[in-house]
């Protein structure tokens, strides 16, 4: 029955009619709780529980090109009330892009929330008088099943067929066969409206309904009729088999993108056939209005920025701290992912591709420092996950070692045109080797009276003998961007520093002059300023390029090319959910809100968590404490500087963690309820950080790292009773970490990286001094391992495994040590940074990546240059 003027329906009070069809009714309305109009949709039938289910799922996207959703009653919708127009074609290319780029911003956020349209069409968008886009009813069509065999009957009013029949135009061909869709049916509809846009008319039409599906099914567009710079897009949006068709709407926004910049840089075939006779023309004038053109001529345009997104494969996610890199000729960019069965590899997208593809044999840790290219593209460089550095050779797709690593991580590299590679380090100087292979012999070496502590991050300059990098240092005013040169020995390096930054640099030259730009970070921005790479000097200003760029520690996720720019946001792969799974890698629950928190320790009864969270621009951490019951998080520490990898004693009343506040990494201690303020349990001059406590309450295990960094570490004990004198635990030249007591305090589960790769020991722990290197050890792992955990009563060990699945061995710890087979129990979701659980591995507690636009994806600036003042 139709609802009248000052009627009510729920909180809700009717003052128009807006518009009627056969399903039913749109009204104007009231709001009186929250004094604002809505738009309420009354429908002829009652909605199912299931819909009921739906809309509401519908209700949480929030996006300024979505209509909002704001509640749904029995058999009506309230909606946000949107005053707006259809769009009409014919349009110009450029009004018909600026609508059309809203509409795929609108389908791309439904999309990643799992929300398909179902019946997008002009009629369900609304142009608001500022040109906004409203796309209305996501997912809400309630239509009858159409099915496209000729002798289809309906029983419906003049109005409603004439609903089905519009709808029907725009149905993808999948969809008009009765079968089930998914969001590729969007995409055909989008390729639909924007065509319809262009040109004015209907894509597909007919007399009937019929007739209209059959041309959906049969029919092929004249591409002739629409403007080459979209024909492209409209080609891959309009593919009749859904396997062929683009798979996300943002990828058709890529393609155009790359259209239009292709235009922009290319004159037309017009032009090219008039150059010559212009330029005979302009040679007998030019004598003549030589002085004239002079003080006339305008400079040339510069072309337009042009940005654009590449997104991830499904089920391939970033490694943590992953970089692009570049390839000098702009085509193609490296990085490093998880692929979808959970392992860590090199990956390249070729940039006039759609997906990126995984590198053959090329196999690196979970987390793994920049690659970088041969100066000809056709070779990348990178950090194996064993003791190799190795080079991709994307021509032949296979890989080859170059050299063993250094004692140490390798950060960053460079590689120049003479076949001169430089690598970087987080605990010495930097390394120089042939690429051919070799042994790398030391190019710098950490001035200790500066308190330097690493050189990383190396990019040769275009004469192929110097080149800039990045020194670390313990006093701040020393870190920043210093120049070197291949010609020079180690001790004898420049102590000039260019740019005052703590994060690594990159150099572009010019096609324009011999000085090029310098790209570095400058309080959470990217900027670009004039450099000399000859003479070594800067001029000018910075430029600001880009806002937001992601860092983790000394890296800034951008890399740049004449004329491209490819990085990362600061929303990108920084955000985490503490998330509860259970022993089958079911995910139960989540806990507090998501953030930039990292280490998460559950408290020994299960009730708190304490966690590493960052500043929002890195340059300190606190940790914070999260109660699960409540859900609430306080702050535990206060700076300054970073407090990081927080230890529960056994009973949970205090926590140990580090801090730099004063030099080096110390030990402190402090109560958990807050009661008073942390003292120090252990200062000296090298790094060091809190593993474990054994469960006596009379031990602490940390590590203590080689070179003033936390790699190389190797093992100590700290006694908590008499005079409290540490001594070593396992001292030897390789790298030892993660390591915990078992429950019983007998024994101690930990990282070493002695086979080649990082692997899971146990060894016996004999509490007295000289112990090192004492007591029976034996091996867990098999294909490497990280993080182990005990279960409460010290019958199993967990731990994750390279290919990042949780992996389970049995333990007897009666006599001599004895362990089972390790067993995978679940994959853990790609890009996880740690995982806790306290005593019961039934319920672990992981921090996973947040779900949120662009945290899988790199953005492309094409014309950077562009974006910097004249």
């Amino acid at each position: 029955m139709p609802l009248a003027n000052g009627d009510r329906l729920g909180p809700y009070e009717i003052l128009a009619l807006i518009g009627k069809g056969g399903m039913g009714e749109v009204y104007r309305a009231r709001d009186g709780r929250l004094d604002r109009e809505v738009a309420i949709k009354v429908s002829t039938e009652q909605f199912s529980e299931r819909f009921d289910r739906e809309a509401r799922a519908i209700a949480a996207l929030n996006h300024p090109n979505i209509c909002q959703l704001y509640d749904v009653g029995p058999n009506y919708l309230v909606m946000e009330l949107v005053e707006g127009v259809e769009p009409k074609g014919p349009l110009s290319l450029d009004e018909a892009l600026a609508l059309a780029r809203q509409i795929a911003a609108a389908l791309d956020a439904a999309h990643e929330k799992g929300i398909t349209h179902r019946d997008l069409k002009p009629a369900n968008i609304k142009v608001k008088a500022d040109g906004t886009v409203k796309v209305l009813d996501f997912g809400l069509a309630k239509m009858p099943e159409a099915r496209p065999e000729a002798g289809i009957t309906m029983t419906m009013s003049a109005t409603e067929a004439g609903m089905i029949l519009g709808t029907a135009a725009y149905m993808s061909p999948e969809q008009a066969a009765g079968k089930p869709v998914d969001k590729r049916a969007d995409i055909w509809a989008y390729g639909v409206v924007l065509w319809e846009m262009l040109t004015g008319e209907r894509l597909f039409a007919g007399e009937t309904i019929s007739h209209t599906l059959a041309a959906v099914l049969k029919d092929e567009p004249d591409w002739n009729r629409v403007p080459v710079k979209v024909r492209r897009l409209l080609q891959r949006c309009l593919q009749k088999d859904p396997k062929k068709r683009l798979r996300d709407i943002m990828d058709g926004m890529a393609l155009l993108d790359e259209d239009l910049a292709r235009e922009i840089a290319r004159p037309s075939a017009a032009a090219r056939s008039r150059w010559p006779w212009v330029v005979a023309a302009a040679a007998c004038l030019m004598a003549a209005t030589l002085a004239f053109v002079h003080f006339r001529e305008k400079a040339p345009a510069r072309p337009e920025v042009a940005r654009f997104q590449i997104r991830l494969p499904d089920k391939v996610a970033f490694t943590p701290g992953s970089t692009p890199a570049l390839s000098p000729d702009g085509r193609h960019l490296a990085f490093t992912a998880f692929g979808p069965e959970g392992r860590p590899g090199l990956w390249v997208q070729d940039l006039d591709a759609l997906e990126a593809r995984p590198l053959p044999d090329a196999a690196t840790g979970p987390a793994t420092p920049p690659p970088f290219w041969s100066p000809d593209s056709r070779s990348v460089a990178f950090s194996s996950s064993g003791p190799k550095l190795r080079k991709a050779d994307l021509e032949r797709g296979s890989s080859q070692d170059i050299c063993d690593k250094p004692n140490t991580p390798i950060i960053g590299g460079s590689w120049n045109r003479d076949g001169v590679l430089i690598l970087g380090s987080t605990n010495s100087g930097l390394w120089q080797v042939p690429a051919a292979g070799g042994t790398p012999v030391p190019l710098t070496v950490l001035d200790k009276s500066r308190q330097e502590r690493q050189h990383e991050l190396p990019w040769f300059l275009p004469d192929g003998r110097h080149f800039i990098y990045l020194r670390i240092s313990g006093a701040p005013e020393e870190s920043g961007i210093y120049a070197g040169s291949l010609g020079d020995p180690p001790e004898r390096q420049s102590k000039r520093r260019l740019v005052a930054t703590g994060f690594g640099a990159a150099y572009v030259p010019s096609n324009e002059g011999k000085a090029g730009r310098l790209l570095f970070m400058r309080e959470g921005v990217l900027v670009a300023q004039t450099f000399d790479p000859y003479a070594l000097e800067l001029s000018g200003g910075p430029a600001p390029v880009v806002e937001r760029v992601a860092t983790d520690f000394e890296t800034a996720h951008f890399s740049p090319s004449s004329n491209t720019l490819v990085y990362r946001t600061s929303a990108s792969g920084r955000d985490y959910q503490l998330t509860w799974v259970d022993s089958q890698g079911k995910v139960t629950g989540v806990a507090g809100d998501p953030g930039p928190i990292f280490e998460p320790q559950l408290s020994p009864d299960g009730t708190r968590v304490a966690y590493r969270k960052e500043s929002p621009n890195r340059t300190d951490a606190d940790i914070w404490l999260l109660d699960v019951a409540r859900g609430v998080s306080t702050r535990f520490t206060f700076g300054p500087r970073f407090a990081f990898s927080a230890v529960w004693s056994p009973d949970g009343s205090e926590i140990v963690f580090a801090s730099n506040r004063d030099g080096a990494y110390n030990l402190y201690r402090k109560p958990a309820n807050g009661a008073r303020d942390e003292e120090l349990l252990l200062k000296t001059n090298e790094n060091k950080r809190p593993m474990s406590w054994s469960h006596d309450g009379r031990f602490l295990l940390y590590s203590v790292g080689s070179n003033g960094s936390f790699s190389s570490e190797d093992l100590w004990i700290l006694p908590l009773e008499g005079d409290r004198t540490p001594y070593p635990f396992q001292r030897t030249r390789f790298d030892e970490s993660d390591a915990q007591f078992s429950p019983n305090g007998h024994w101690v589960a930990y990282m070493s990286n002695e086979s080649g790769g990082p692997e899971i020991y146990v060894r016996e722990f004999i509490a007295s001094r000289g112990s090192a290197g004492v007591g029976g050890k034996w091996i867990v792992s098999k294909n490497g391992g990280r993080y182990p955990q005990w279960r409460a009563d010290g019958k199993e060990l967990l731990f994750i495994s390279q290919a990042a699945s949780v992996m389970s061995v049995s333990v007897d710890g009666s006599g001599s040590f004895q362990a089972t087979a390790p067993r995978e129990l679940f994959r853990f979701p790609a890009g996880t940074n740690a995982w806790s659980f306290a005593g019961d591995p039934k319920r672990m507690l992981f921090s996973v990546p947040a779900e949120q636009k662009g945290a899988q994806s790199f953005t492309v600036m094409l014309n950077w240059t562009s974006a910097l003042k004249p």
